[in-house]
This record gives C-alpha cells, structure tokens and sequence, in this order.
C-alpha cells in the first residue's frame, strides 16, 4: 500500500496541481480555503436577506433605501477584503472621491470584483460579456438593488452617463491581455466623450487561479491611474501598469 496509494494521492494532491500552476493541496491552505469560504457563504446570506428587506423599503424610500443599502454592502465587503490575510494588498495610490467619470479595470478573478466594490460605496460594476463564475454572479447580483447588464453595444453611454448624474461610480470590467504595443478593451465605443478613471489590479491570479477554488498567498498591487479621455490613451495607460 505505501508504495502504490502514498505515491498517487502525492501525485494528485501535489505534482498534478503544481504542474498546473496551481497551488498544491496542503492542510494549512485548505484549512484557509474552508474558513473564508464559509465566512462568504454567511456574509452571503445575511446580505440576500438585507436585499430582500431593502427591495421591500425602496417601494417607499427609493433614493435613500438605494444608498443605505450602497453603504451596507461596501463596509461588509471592505470587511471582508481586509480579513483576507493571504492577501498582501500593495495600494498605489487609489481615491475615487466623489469624481463625475467612469472606472476602467481588468478582471481575472472574483477577488478583483471584492477589491473593486470595497474602494467606494458608490461603485457599481457593469457585465459585460465576459466569462464569470457563480460567485462572481453573485456579486453583480447583490452589490445593488439594481441589475445592470451590457450585452455587446446594447447598453452605452446612456447607462454609465445615468449612474454618473445619480452621484454613482460606474465601472467597467474588460478583459485585458498584453501583447507587444496594445491591450484589447471590447465596448470600447460606450466610453467615447467620458472621462476615465483606469485601475489596474495585478496579483489576484496568483491568490485564485482560474478554474480554482483554493486560496492561496500573494501580493495584489492596485494602482489608479490618472483619469484619461480616450482609448489610446486609456491603452496606453494599462499597458504600462503592466510594465510597472
């Protein structure tokens, strides 16, 4: 038995998964993962029930039950992200304040959707066609008594301009890849005419590898640029960030 089962779950449990570029399974790492994932399935359900009873006060107090709620679930999450201790959070310079423009960030895994939501009360992330997983639809589904979707060029710039007159902060999650002079950015025509505000978050890959559930430790670096006012220069703007 030591010299057949021993050797396999070795294989299954380390060599396989590191040969993957995933973290190997080790008590201490699923000891993490089982704790923070039943942490977020509570924060989960008490913020379902919240929705639930703030959908129901929006039928009389619309703008104020809208923006209560907005301040609930930004200090639940912010909570959340500053209890993620594998997480070494490396902050380059990130105010939002109460600016009239549109975030731009890149996506990679759920832990930048947390990361987002917890910068400002006022954010509100956009789908676009993007992948997602179940846990990422969740965090659309909750971070607002609203639903926004963009689905190719069917919601533009009347969408992002009516949460900017709203006071709230509209951001756009587009996939980025580098190559050797561009980054790819789809919807790109619903930003045309607005100020930009680019975020770039690096690291969180490495914390949540894609198609994964274990947790694992890394350095997440969140770097705002200065705010931008097309494409070319929002390009330009990533691909550096990337550099640096």
């Amino acid at each position: 038995i030591s010299y057949t089962i021993i050797p396999l779950l070795f294989r299954w449990f380390i060599t396989d998964r590191t040969d993957k570029g995933r973290p190997p399974f080790t008590l201490a790492i699923l000891f993490r993962t089982l704790v923070y994932i039943l942490l977020a399935a509570v924060l989960l359900l008490v913020i379902g029930t919240l929705k639930g009873v703030f959908i129901i006060l929006s039928l009389v107090l619309k703008a104020t039950s809208r923006s209560i709620y907005k301040w609930f679930i930004h200090k639940i999450v912010k909570l959340y992200v500053l209890s993620c201790f594998f997480m070494k959070k490396k902050v380059l310079h990130v105010d939002l304040g109460n600016k009239k423009a549109v975030v731009v960030s890149n996506y990679q895994t759920p832990l930048d959707l947390l990361i987002l939501l917890s910068l400002h009360e006022k954010n509100i992330l956009l789908i676009n066609n993007i992948s997602s997983t179940f846990l990422s639809r969740l965090l659309f589904f909750i971070q607002d008594l609203k639903e926004y979707k963009i689905n190719g060029e069917s919601v533009s710039e009347q969408v992002i301009k009516q949460l900017i007159a709203e006071d709230y902060i509209p951001v756009v999650l587009c996939n980025i890849f580098k190559t050797d002079d561009a980054v790819e950015l789809e919807h790109a025509t619903m930003l045309k005419g607005l100020s930009i505000i680019p975020i770039v978050i690096l690291g969180t890959e490495n914390c949540l590898a894609k198609n994964d559930f274990v947790l694992n430790r890394g350095t997440v670096i969140l770097k705002q640029s200065p705010t931008v006012n097309s494409i070319i220069e929002l390009t330009y703007v990533f691909n550096e960030g990337y550099k640096d």
